[in-house]
This record gives C-alpha cells, sequence and structure tokens, in this order.
C-alpha cells in the first residue's frame, strides 16, 4: 500500500501483486463532484488516478461516473490516467449517456454501462434502449440489483435479454438487502 498525507491507504500495489487486472478507484459515489453536490474527497481524483496509473503495474484502471453528477468534461483529464469508465446512470437516463460513451470511444478507452435499478426497466424495451450505447462501443453492460430485491429469475431474465442481444460481456452487481447477492 501506499500511505497517503491524510494516512488512508491506497491498495492498487496490493491488488496487483495478486493478480487482480482490473482495478476501479475512487470514493465510489462519481468522479467529477462539485463540492457543493458532495462533501469533496481527501484524496482529489486527478491524484487518485495519478497513484493508481503510477502503481497499476499493467492493471486496467477505471473510475465510475455518474452523468447526472458530472459533466463529460470531467473526462479530459481523468482519461489521461484511466484505462475505463463504468457509467452508472439512474433509471431513465440512458439517453444522456451517449455523449460519455462517444468522449470515452473517441480517447480508445473502454466504456461500461451500469443498469442502475435495472429492476425499474421494462424487459419488453430494454434491449432497445440499450442499444444506442451498445452500437457506440461499451465494451460491457451490467444488470444491477441497486435495491437488493431481484430474485434470481429476475436477474436470470435480465442477462438472458441482454446476452441474447449484444456481443459483449454481461456482468452483474448485486447488492445484498434482502439477503439474494449470492443467490443471484
Amino acid at each position: 500500500t501506499v500511505e497517503l498525507g491524510d494516512g488512508q491507504s491506497f491498495v492498487i500495489a496490493g491488488l496487483t501483486s495478486n493478480a487482480v487486472s482490473w482495478i476501479e478507484v475512487g470514493h465510489g459515489v462519481s468522479i467529477g463532484l462539485s463540492p457543493d453536490q458532495f462533501p469533496p474527497a481527501t484524496v482529489p481524483d486527478q491524484r487518485t488516478f495519478e497513484l493508481a496509473r503510477e502503481l497499476a503495474n499493467g492493471a486496467q484502471v477505471g473510475a465510475v461516473l455518474v452523468p447526472a453528477l458530472a459533466s463529460p468534461a470531467v473526462l479530459d483529464t481523468a482519461l489521461d490516467h484511466l484505462d475505463f469508465i463504468r457509467l452508472a446512470p439512474g433509471p431513465g437516463m440512458l439517453d444522456g449517456c451517449l455523449p460519455y460513451v462517444e468522449a470515452i470511444r473517441a480517447r480508445g478507452k473502454k466504456v461500461f454501462l451500469q443498469l442502475v435499478k435495472t429492476h425499474t426497466y421494462r424487459p419488453d424495451t430494454l434491449v432497445e434502449r440499450v442499444r444506442p450505447l451498445v452500437d457506440q462501443g461499451l465494451f460491457g453492460v451490467f444488470v444491477v440489483d441497486t435495491a437488493g430485491c431481484m430474485t434470481p429469475q429476475d436477474v436470470g431474465r435480465y442477462v438472458s435479454l441482454l446476452r441474447d442481444a449484444f456481443e459483449v460481456p454481461i456482468g452483474f452487481h448485486g447488492h445484498n438487502n434482502a439477503c439474494l447477492a449470492v443467490t443471484n
């Protein structure tokens, strides 16, 4: 680990020494937050990205970006150090992701889509809503049980819909609110 000035530990070196090849860094809300939205992170995004890149030892380094909380301009400097971005739009915000996907892909970086609150998307329209983003070059799509309320049948239905429609990796991100994360 690398000790930062405030005593926080940076664990990139430990992860890469244990063969972890994809590492997401940041405080977990979104990169590019303004201080009026959330209290500023103890370690600024840019410094976190620089340290991660320095220590990555060949691993892919990325961060989460919530389009409703950060403008595409934040990508200008972030992508100097990152290999991927995980876009996490809220329900009803997929259309606003296209400029982010285009900007990330224009820099030759990977972009993932995290379907926050997947359970709120209508299965009969999900594929067509996601298709424009996949067509712009998504690297992968995650079904997300943000509320921890999906059953294995729900997860299976959404994963199957996306897997059958697209030639990109489909992942699952579970929360354990109803003790279903492991089962899912």
